[in-house]
């Protein structure tokens, strides 16, 4: 699909059914029998009713998504490769969280080390490589996918509270939500550290809403849910932060952190123009700072105007003295060149 074409009704509605089917196939119970979970055996139940449950949330988180992307028509997702990604991303986390959470699950010492699940780090990788709404969006779903992940096997929902399964969406949920608007505009890796620490306090905070609310509550809780919502915080900040350069470059995405890296004018291929075409160089900066000033204005993104205007002329390396910001002392080489080759000159720098 063209990076230009809009996502058509028919390819949404493909991808909606894809991630439908993948998903209800990471929530679905496998068959009745004993399912080993590190050095615990237990007896799984499946049930119909059971199966048409995570049919059903795989289809409405599907759909919520779907529809998102259809009606909002977000540019970053213009793409099959970007679609899949995306959709990989949701199943895999998803699978993850039900595997983490069946070991976490049911937390009869109260130690509330779900919530140790990186389950941030999707949407926020969704934010720093595709878009923040579609980000916004992942994570909703998400937490809405993992809570019911969490609370579908019949021995974590037995003695469990009766407000958990909102207490864990709503802190994936919070949580999901600090992480995208601390990385949505990230021009240094430093920013992910903030970003761990935004989603631990995110995700502490409907944590301790809902233990005021609880009349079991006991203040040995607090350092647990303390110490578990950091972690989680934590490894979402160096999941993303490590995925994102390998996504990055395998995608063939520019992220805000490599756009910083090359607005710095101290650039190796910045060094290279200065020093080999001084004129083009000088050019290049003041129409950069005129384009950056032009976008802040109307909204629009400074940074990639920035970055594109200090490099439109960087094909002049290849021949700078052909090019007559470059010319010194009144020569000109195109005198002593034929009209077609001397514009087959000028026209070879932006090919």
């Amino acid at each position: 699909m063209a990076q230009s074409e809009r996502l058509t009704s028919h390819q949404a509605a493909a991808f909606t059914l894809l991630l439908a089917t993948a998903l209800a196939l990471v929530l679905v119970p496998v068959p009745p029998g004993t399912v080993r979970l590190g050095d615990a055996v237990v007896e799984n139940r499946f049930t119909a009713q059971g199966a048409a449950a995570a049919a059903l949330a795989a289809a409405l988180a599907s759909v919520s998504l779907g529809a998102y992307l259809y009606v909002f028509q977000p540019r970053e997702l213009r793409g099959v490769w970007r679609l899949a990604v995306l959709g990989a991303l949701l199943v895999l986390w998803t699978a993850a969280a039900k595997v983490f959470l069946a070991l976490t699950l049911p937390d009869d010492d109260r130690l509330y080390l779900r919530y140790m699940l990186p389950l941030a780090a999707a949407p926020m990788l969704v934010a720093s490589l595709l878009d923040g709404g579609v980000a916004l969006a992942t994570g909703s779903v998400l937490a809405f996918l993992a809570a019911f992940a969490g609370m579908h096997p019949a021995d974590a929902r037995a003695g469990a509270p009766p407000l958990l399964g909102l207490e864990m969406g709503s802190a994936f949920f919070a949580g999901g939500i600090a992480g995208v608007l601390a990385v949505q505009r990230a021009e240094r890796l430093d920013r992910y550290v903030w970003a761990g620490a935004l989603v631990a306090l995110a995700t502490f905070l409907p944590l301790l809403a809902f233990w005021l609310l609880s009349p079991e509550r006991r203040g040995v809780d607090l350092p647990w849910m303390l110490l578990s919502s950091a972690l989680g915080g934590g490894l979402s900040s160096v999941l993303t932060a490590g995925a994102l350069v390998v996504l990055g470059y395998s995608l063939g995405l520019t992220t805000r952190v490599q756009l910083m890296e090359l607005a710095q004018l101290t650039h190796p291929l910045l060094r290279q123009l200065q020093d080999r075409a001084p004129g083009t160089y000088h050019h290049s900066l003041m129409v950069s700072t005129l384009a950056e000033r032009a976008a802040q204005a109307v909204g629009a993104d400074a940074l990639l105007v920035r970055v594109g205007c200090l490099y439109h002329d960087i094909g002049k390396l290849a021949q700078p003295a052909y090019y007559v910001e470059n010319q010194l002392e009144g020569r000109n080489p195109h005198d002593s060149l034929d009209p077609e080759a001397s514009a087959h000159i000028i026209v070879q720098h932006v090919q």
